[in-house]
Order: structure tokens, then C-alpha cells, then sequence
């Protein structure tokens, strides 16, 4: 018997800040949404003529693997995916609604479209070069996958979190691990939030060190307003 996906509609709360997108400039604008131990979500939103014209929405998980939705296994995330590219396209920002199932990629396809639109909207009376929340780094090298949540408030780092995924696709157990690389996770954690991207890399261990960066690099450029 064919499975049929009932959806119960559910308000989103609204986000802060009102933008007119008749005020905005022609073009394709990226947004991401804060990130959690489940991934996060990103939008490509498109305006022509003060109107939207197209979202692109999709997701990364936790281990920072694009979600194919053709093949997920959660469809009511697969449903909501579809739904919400549409809506977000033909109906006024405030009034999209969230998908009964999924309504934590619902909240994160929300936040993800409203940064591209304050990203569209450019920084006017906005001095703070990073929006607030936890973004997530994702670091790509044959030894296998570097991944930095970093978490910003007012332009400064407030933490970093570093994790390592194998080539066999599986989080990295530090207690386990080469001594060296789990020695330079813990050590650059720490100078990442204090030094930023003027950290170097750890003695011992370059290579775990230089995919450490490039996430967190990777996050910094993802909470960037412009």
C-alpha cells in the first residue's frame, strides 16, 4: 500500500528584523543557519526585481555529509525539503510555515533564508562583520574529514569545538587516537578562540593541525553578514 505523509502545519516563530525585499539588489544570496550536533542548513536565494525568484535549500549533517534528499530515509525531512524551497519562493517570508515532522530543518531552512537576505540587504548600520551563533567548518583532506563548530557573539569567538571524521565515515575516538593529533585538537581549540587564524599549527602534528584551521576558516567565512 502506497505511504501516504500527513503534514500538519505549524506556525515558526518569527525571526527578527523585517526586510522589504522590494528594497534589495538583483542577485543570488547565500545564507546559513546555526549548526548543531545534527549539521545545519543553507539557502541560495535568488531576487530579481525586488522579488524573490528561486531558494535553493539543502542540508549537512553532523558528520558534515551534504544530505542527498532523493535518498534519505526520513521523509518527512525529504518533504519538507521540497515544500519549503517552494513556499519560500511564492509566498511573503513571514508567512512560510513549518512542516510537521521536521520542524528543526524547518527553523534551520528559515534562519538560513533570512540571512541571505540580510546578506542581500548589505550591512547598512550594521558595523559587526559576523552574525551571532554556532557555525559549523567542514575541512576535506585524504586523511580524512576536519569539522569546527565555532560560536560567535558580538565578533568575538566565545568557543571552539573540534571533532575529526575517518575516511570510513565514522567520528574519530580521540581516546584511541594517534597521540600527536589528539594532542593538537585539544591545544588548538583553545588558540583558535584566542588567536584566531593566527594560530600555528602544533608541533608534531601539521597535517591534523592545517584541516583544524581550515574548518575553523571554513565557519568564520559561513558567519560572515556580507
Amino acid at each position: 500500500m502506497k505511504r501516504i505523509f500527513m503534514f500538519t502545519v505549524i506556525t515558526l516563530l518569527a525571526l527578527t528584523g523585517c526586510i522589504k525585499t522590494q528594497k534589495l539588489p538583483d542577485g543570488t544570496f547565500k545564507g546559513v543557519s546555526d549548526a548543531d550536533r545534527h549539521g545545519y542548513a543553507w539557502a541560495e536565494v535568488t531576487l530579481e526585481k525586488g522579488k524573490i525568484t528561486s531558494v535553493v535549500l539543502g542540508e549537512y549533517d553532523g558528520l558534515g555529509r551534504e544530505k542527498d534528499f532523493a535518498q534519505y530515509p526520513y521523509r518527512p525531512a525529504a518533504e519538507a525539503h521540497a515544500l519549503l524551497s517552494e513556499a519560500f519562493a511564492k509566498l511573503p517570508f513571514e508567512d512560510v510555515e513549518a512542516v510537521s515532522g521536521a520542524t528543526l530543518s524547518s527553523s534551520k531552512y528559515r534562519q538560513a533564508v533570512h540571512r541571505a537576505m540580510l546578506r542581500a540587504a548589505g550591512a547598512s548600520g550594521e558595523t559587526r562583520e559576523y552574525f551571532d551563533g554556532t557555525f559549523m567548518g567542514i575541512a576535506e583532506s585524504n586523511q580524512g574529514r576536519g569539522i569546527a563548530f565555532v560560536t560567535i557573539k558580538n565578533d568575538g569567538v566565545e568557543s571552539v569545538t573540534l571533532s575529526e571524521v575517518t575516511p570510513e565515515g565514522q567520528l574519530r575516538d580521540w581516546d584511541n587516537a594517534y597521540e600527536e593529533a589528539a594532542r593538537a585538537r585539544i591545544q588548538l581549540q583553545d588558540r583558535l578562540r584566542i588567536e584566531g587564524l593566527e594560530a600555528d599549527v602544533v608541533a608534531g602534528a601539521t597535517a591534523s593541525s592545517l584541516l583544524f584551521i581550515e574548518a575553523y576558516r571554513q565557519a568564520l567565512e559561513l558567519a560572515r553578514r556580507k
